[in-house]
């Protein structure tokens, strides 16, 4: 689980310390920026255009595949996950983020 108030606190104390620090300060308010579209994105309460979902997930890094090869190495190969096959893949371990939650109070059978 993502802890953004523990890096907003290290960021904000990052710039007490080091005011002049400036990849400190892109990140913070990278991230501000970005915590404050989610939460109007939830504040929303899941109305989202297909333009805005791809919106926000382009503005993530593109997910990474890890496989492990016959010598136990780990490799970290850029992909996008229609490059995955459909079940098993053995050998991968795949990462990525939740963009957003769409919560649906009707039932579907």
């Amino acid at each position: 689980m993502e802890q953004y108030e523990q890096a907003l606190l290290a960021l904000k104390r990052c710039l007490q310390l080091e005011p002049n620090f400036k990849k400190a300060t892109e990140d913070l308010n990278f991230l501000e920026n970005y915590l404050k579209r989610i939460y109007d994105n939830v504040v929303r309460k899941g109305k989202l255009k297909n333009s805005k979902i791809k919106q926000l997930s382009g503005s993530l890094k593109t997910a990474s595949t890890t496989v492990v090869n016959d010598q136990s190495e780990y490799k970290i190969v850029h992909s996008i996950e229609n490059e995955l096959r459909f079940g098993p893949n053995p050998g991968t371990n795949c990462r990525g983020k939740v963009v957003s939650i769409i919560f649906n109070e009707k039932i579907i059978p």
